[in-house]
């Protein structure tokens, strides 16, 4: 399995997990995006934020959801 494919397995259980436990998908979808959109880092060459890696993303969103399953 590649690290997009894990990525977005991982969204969709946390969608499903929203939905169960929290609120609608739409609600869902836009709490992921907007944690998604974090996932920056500082780029000394361009001067500006850079989406991370798909494999730091990946382990970032990882961590992030274990955290929300948790509360």
């Amino acid at each position: 399995m590649t690290v997009i494919e894990s990525l977005d397995r991982l969204r969709d259980r946390y969608i499903e997990y929203y939905e169960d436990n929290v609120g609608g998908k739409e609600d869902a979808k836009y709490s992921w995006w907007e944690r998604e959109k974090d996932c920056q880092q500082w780029c000394n060459k361009e001067k500006i934020y850079v989406q991370m890696s798909d494999t730091k993303t990946l382990k970032i969103m990882r961590e992030w959801f274990k955290k929300c399953k948790q509360q």
